[in-house]
């Protein structure tokens, strides 16, 4: 085993001389904010960890921002979905919080038009009611009067809740630059390391490499690296459908027998790079792939190659000749995606909601007064919701939250 020989020897960040072993920090193979869990103490230290989170490793996520949030993706630790600032919609520039859910920027929390003879309209533009019972407070001050006095004139009272939607979004997705090359060809070196350990790495068949990914350099992004259009080989790609889903992340390093080293890195599956790590010399006949599901963290597999093999000369001939055309395919695949998933999310909502407001769970639901009035319910709301119809519903005002309400 790689890591007992380790624990006997004292063994060397791939990209310093600084230790590392047990008590180094765990390193994600794959970014954590990728959906990575796989990770290893064996192959860079705290140092150049913090250093490459901080810079190399941001970018990438950040690029691929907008489709973490769409398809409210967590990160393989388990954390929210990343929310998005000033994003131009057709009905003006809006937020989406890590749920997804649009607000609009620079709108005020509450208007207040004064109707004569002490009375006002007030309109508040607030995303629930407890966000709305933070603001009564603000109105009453805004109209002169005590929060008390508000409440008492309110409570009690039909308000009208006014659904919107922010219809069709602006953005770009874009992925790809120096920096990010640099973070993968470093993702790459971590995971062989955990095949072959850190001292091969650190011999001069891989100084470029090395090289690249602490200082960067124009000459090897251009020389040593691709972008890949081409398609997987079928069967390759049929497994990693099954298996890793529909957006499958991929990380595969393999080695000929004169120890020529390439990497090969996939991204949502939307982009492909492959990366020439070491051009003779490294460790000979190695293969070894990750793989995960970022729509699902859960279902990764950092023993790939053991199940799928890409062959050598296939992983030696990129071809970007196609790259528009192809690039611009495989989106309009991921969006035809998230057009399925939303809808699938946005009919679960409603399920959840409607039933929970009529039942509690465990309750069987029956064809009475009460299911039927469910069911006209849930067909209302899902046509509004999956052909975005703007809606107003009535509730009561409350200055306290009832059991069971909202």
């Amino acid at each position: 085993m790689i890591r007992q020989r380790l624990l006997q020897d004292k063994v060397l960040c791939i990209f310093c001389d600084n230790e590392v072993g047990t008590r180094t920090k765990p390193e994600h193979i794959l970014l954590d904010a990728l959906g990575g869990r796989m990770t290893t103490k064996w192959a860079d230290c705290n140092h150049c960890n913090q250093s490459f989170g901080g810079t190399i490793d941001k970018v990438l996520p950040e690029q691929l921002r907008m489709l973490r949030n769409m398809f409210q993706m967590k990160s393989g630790s388990g954390q929210p979905p990343p929310g998005l600032s000033k994003i131009l919609a057709s009905t003006g520039t809006i937020t989406l919080d890590s749920r997804g859910r649009p607000k609009r920027v620079g709108g005020k929390p509450f208007t207040i038009t004064p109707l004569g003879n002490e009375r006002y309209d007030v309109s508040f533009s607030v995303d629930s009611m407890e966000e709305f019972r933070k603001y009564v407070a603000h109105a009453a001050a805004a109209i002169g009067v005590t929060e008390d006095h508000f409440w008492a004139k309110i409570e009690g009272q039909y308000a009208s809740f006014q659904n919107e939607y922010p219809g069709t979004l602006h953005t770009r997705i874009q992925c790809g630059g120096e920096e990010v090359v640099r973070s993968m060809v470093k993702s790459s070196l971590v995971l062989l390391a955990t095949r072959v350990g850190t001292m091969p790495l650190k011999d001069a068949a891989f100084a470029q490499a090395r090289d690249f990914v602490v200082k960067g350099s124009e000459d090897f992004l251009q020389c040593f690296t691709t972008v890949d259009a081409r398609d997987f080989p079928e069967s390759a790609y049929q497994y990693l459908l099954e298996n890793h889903g529909p957006m499958f992340n991929l990380i595969y390093v393999r080695s000929d027998d004169y120890g020529r080293t390439l990497a090969y890195y996939h991204a949502f599956n939307i982009a492909s790079w492959q990366m020439v790590l070491a051009e003779k010399g490294g460790p000979r006949n190695i293969e070894i792939g990750l793989a995960s599901d970022p729509l699902n963290p859960a279902r990764w597999d950092g023993d790939l190659a053991a199940k799928v093999s890409l062959d050598f000369d296939w992983l030696n001939a990129p071809d970007g000749s196609r790259l528009n055309d192809v690039s611009l395919a495989r989106v309009s695949t991921v969006l035809k995606l998230h057009q399925d998933v939303s809808r699938e999310r946005t009919i679960h909502n409603v399920l959840n909601d409607v039933l929970g407001h009529y039942y509690d769970e465990g309750d069987m639901i029956e064809m009475d007064e009460k299911g039927r009035a469910a069911i006209i319910e849930i067909s209302q709301k899902l046509v509004a919701a999956l052909m975005q119809i703007p809606t107003k519903e009535k509730f009561l005002l409350r200055r306290s939250k009832q059991p069971g309400a909202e």
